[in-house]
């Protein structure tokens, strides 16, 4: 039976209901005057699209990039993970990473027999307090036997400890106090030069076979020297011998002749040094003057045939030289000892392609009274960038360098420059008396002086004035002897109140040093990521953190003013709460136990002082 047709709408559509025998299960609806709406593909349909080659490149490529974008993402997490600073894993190829080094000048530390020179005993008696300071090396300068008349400056033994310090048994006998300490010995072993009264220098002045060659010797050039070089301290670099009717070559001084470190003889000379020395159960040596080793040899000495391009033959040859140190180092002892090299010239770059273990690094002793907070920054930001990570260094003065406390011109800023030294990423090299601010102590006159280098006219250079004796107490010679007389060098006027008595009795400097030496072998200054924050040109600021280790801010004011630090979390991107650990003004005791501080609150240092904030989680 057929119903009346029905208009859908207002469109021609027509829908149909058809019944076909009485079964109304089978009524059949048809719809006339529209196409058919798409209803899918059919199965068969859907087969022909997915084996279209088109579409089967897709569906792999799409599938393809997914797990490449997937394990990338993997391979970028993992590595995120090995790279992130563990203070954990701190390396054991190099245990002088991270940690602190405490110079000596032996002349200068203490005089324990009365005659005025401070000897190898004098720092014996010394070790407690060295041990209280916490330092994990003490690097002893200048150890051996030198010309008298020349203070320090150029060895007439190798394997003899200068006497006016003492005797190769007092030198074992400081060794193994120090190691019962728990503390490591390093020595300054300079194989730049030697005392023209060395043997092998008068040997090779004779022109004997063997040690002919152990200086560097070359003929004049038409009644000339060789080359018009000059020395770094004054004249010619070359002196004219009758004897061998040469010249020969000396940086320095003519009474200082450089050895010839080409001399395949005389290397095999400084591998018996070392060796000897190590029997002495010494840890580690700093070789001195190591980027001037072949400066102004010439060619036909050096003998170099051939020789890797993009590096010059000084750099070539130095680097040889260190790998052949420190292969005899290495081979020589089964226990780890490391190897420091030190430039003479400010740039040290030349060094830190070579095996050496620490290069020590000169750029903060420029740092003077006009360099505030930005300055410092960009000391510490450009050294950064050029020395590699594991060989960084900090250092503020050595015995060559006028101290840091003079050169900024007050004591304000004592706790400061030791919380720069020691809590920057890298090896710390403080020189004794830098823990009591111990100034550079004019000369009234050069009757006075003992450096050969205060006596050169126009030098302008007298480096007596930066190894004064040690200030120990507030009596006669400061505590550093009993001597009747002047000891070697005078004594610093303001001993009476710079000395370690009276600054212990008044916890000043010396607290302060020993607690950020303790900070410096804890994570995350042992190692570690480095941030500089400064956002004042007073105030150096930066944090110190590892992903296994709470994380801290150090907050140093070296500006003429009081200033205000302000946590910026865009900046630090780290916690708004820490505890105090240190600060300059107050005891130890003060802050036990730890104040919370909200850094989102400013906080205000006078000139030279530090904070160190542990940041909560």
């Amino acid at each position: 039976m057929n119903k009346d047709d029905k208009k859908n709408g207002d469109n021609d559509t027509k829908i149909k209901f058809i019944q076909d025998g009485k079964n109304l299960d089978d009524a059949k609806v048809k719809i006339e005057g529209r196409e058919d709406a798409f209803t899918g593909l059919t199965k068969e349909e859907l087969m022909e699209y997915a084996n279209d080659p088109f579409w089967v490149r897709l569906r792999w490529f799409l599938f393809i990039l997914f797990w490449l974008v997937w394990i990338a993402m993997l391979v970028v997490a993992i590595v995120l993970i090995i790279r992130a600073p563990s203070c954990s894993t701190k390396k054991a190829e190099n245990e002088a990473k991270d940690s602190a080094i405490y110079q000596i000048y032996p002349r200068s530390f203490k005089d324990s027999n009365g005659d005025g020179v401070g000897d190898l005993l004098g720092i014996v008696s010394k070790l407690d307090y060295i041990a209280k300071l916490n330092p994990k090396f003490v690097l002893i300068n200048s150890p051996l036997q030198t010309n008298p008349l020349l203070q320090d400056e150029g060895l007439v033994n190798f394997t003899k400890i200068n006497t006016e310090y003492g005797t190769n048994s007092d030198f074992k006998a400081l060794i193994d106090k120090i190691h019962e300490k728990g503390m490591k010995v390093i020595m300054e072993l300079d194989i730049h030069h030697s005392s023209n009264l060395h043997p092998w220098f008068q040997k090779s002045l004779a022109g004997t076979t063997r040690h002919r060659e152990f200086y560097v010797w070359e003929n004049g050039n038409g009644g000339n020297p060789p080359s018009n070089e000059r020395s770094f301290w004054v004249g010619s670099t070359w002196t004219f011998s009758p004897e061998r009717n040469q010249y020969y070559l000396s940086h320095f001084a003519s009474k200082l002749p450089n050895l010839n470190l080409n001399s395949e003889a005389l290397k095999t000379e400084i591998k018996d040094i070392i060796e000897f020395w190590l029997k002495y159960d010494v840890d580690g040596f700093l070789f001195p003057n190591a980027d001037i080793w072949f400066k102004y040899i010439p060619t036909t000495t050096l003998n170099i045939s051939s020789m890797p391009k993009n590096i010059t033959l000084e750099e070539y040859k130095t680097n040889d030289l260190i790998s052949f140190i420190k292969d005899v180092i290495e081979n020589a002892n089964k226990n780890r000892r490391i190897m420091l090299v030190e430039p003479y010239l400010e740039d040290s770059t030349m060094l830190y392609g070579s095996k050496a273990d620490i290069v020590v690094n000169k750029a903060l002793t420029q740092i003077n009274g006009n360099c505030d907070a930005q300055c410092v920054a960009n000391y510490v930001q450009n050294v950064r960038k050029q020395v590699p990570e594991k060989k960084g260094t900090w250092m503020l003065g050595n015995k060559d360098v006028s101290r840091i406390t003079s050169r900024m011109g007050s004591q304000t800023y004592v706790n400061a420059l030791n919380a720069l030294l020691l809590l920057l990423p890298g090896t710390s090299l403080p020189y004794y008396g830098d823990e009591i601010g111990l100034t550079d102590n004019p000369l009234s006159s050069l009757q006075q002086s003992y450096d050969p280098l205060c006596k050169i006219p126009f030098k302008g250079e007298c480096r007596d004035m930066f190894r004064s004796p040690m200030q120990w107490k507030p009596q006669n010679n400061a505590g550093f002897s009993n001597v009747s007389s002047q000891s070697w060098t005078p004594v610093n006027q303001n001993f009476e109140s710079n000395n370690v008595e009276t600054l212990e009795q008044t916890n000043k400097y010396i607290p302060v040093f020993s607690q950020l030496m303790a900070l410096k072998k804890t994570d995350p200054f042992s190692g570690g990521h480095f941030k500089i924050i400064s956002q004042n040109p007073n105030i150096f600021a930066f944090v110190r953190k590892c992903h296994d280790s709470p994380n801290y801010i150090t907050l140093i004011n070296l500006g003429k003013e009081t200033s205000t630090f302000v946590n910026n979390r865009n900046v630090t991107q780290l916690s708004d709460k820490a505890e105090i650990v240190l600060d300059s003004l107050k005891t130890k005791a003060s802050l036990t136990p730890p104040k919370v501080e909200n850094l989102l609150q400013p906080m205000t240092l006078v000139p030279g002082q530090v904070i160190v904030l542990k940041l909560k989680e």
